[in-house]
């Protein structure tokens, strides 16, 4: 009796430190591996432009970037119209984000509504809805 109750508190005693280890194993996994390590913050908001015979002119303001210097190029803009499905934006500026800058996001008729999101790595680090 006393040997099988050794046994009972052994076995429960591994199996207990294989849950932590793998679930530290995984902590660390997430951390390092699909997490990135600094998240860079943008502060932006959603602005009309100039009236056109198409529509009005709809514009994403830059005021600024925090965290992590980052360029255009690491991010990606998508724009849903309606409930639409989303679209990726095509960025025509070069180099690295800064307060100030805008971004011609199209041209929409009045009265639709408008979701941006801005993704860094996968992970959603801006979004807004806008109506004409």
């Amino acid at each position: 009796m006393e040997q099988s109750r050794k046994y009972l508190i052994t076995a429960a005693i591994i199996l207990l430190g294989s849950i932590a280890l793998g679930y530290g194993v995984y902590q660390i996994f997430l951390e390092y591996f699909i997490k990135p390590e600094n998240v860079p913050k943008i502060d932006a908001y959603i602005k009309r432009g100039n009236y056109t015979a198409e529509g009005v002119e709809i514009i994403l303001k830059i005021r600024n970037v925090q965290a992590v210097p980052i360029t255009w190029d690491d991010i990606k803009i998508y724009l849903k119209e309606n409930e639409k499905n989303w679209k990726l934006v095509d960025v025509h500026i070069k180099g690295y984000i800064s307060g100030g800058q805008e971004l011609l996001l199209g041209t929409f008729r009045k009265g639709s509504i408008l979701r941006v999101r801005i993704e860094y790595s996968d992970m959603i680090i801006w979004e807004s809805e806008f109506q004409v």
